[in-house]
């Protein structure tokens, strides 16, 4: 998760201090969280989710149960985030782009 906001603001232009936490403390935080009204929510079962990796199983690569297995070629973050997410950097949709 840590990566994936790195990138995102990378791309954003912007900078934000990242803070990890605890499971414990994110479960409990979790807890008050849930109930918060608007989108920005963390429940306890998405704290649960980020406790492991989300990865496909050997027996799944074995039986081509993969984006591979059916012939898609997957891009990276990297590749395509910058698509999305330009129009969010600091100074807008118009920022020239020095690339």
């Amino acid at each position: 998760m840590r990566r994936i906001m790195e990138i995102i603001l990378s791309i954003t232009e912007r900078t934000r201090m990242l803070i990890s936490l605890p499971f414990g403390l994110a479960k409990f935080q979790a807890a008050f969280l849930q109930f918060a009204p608007g989108p920005l929510k963390l429940t306890p079962d998405q704290v649960e989710l980020l406790r492991s990796d989300n990865v496909v199983s050997q027996a799944a690569k074995d039986a081509a149960l993969t984006l591979e297995g059916l012939t898609i070629t997957p891009d990276s973050l990297e590749a395509v985030a910058p698509q999305y997410l330009w129009r969010f950097r600091a100074a807008g949709q118009f920022q020239r782009n020095n690339e």
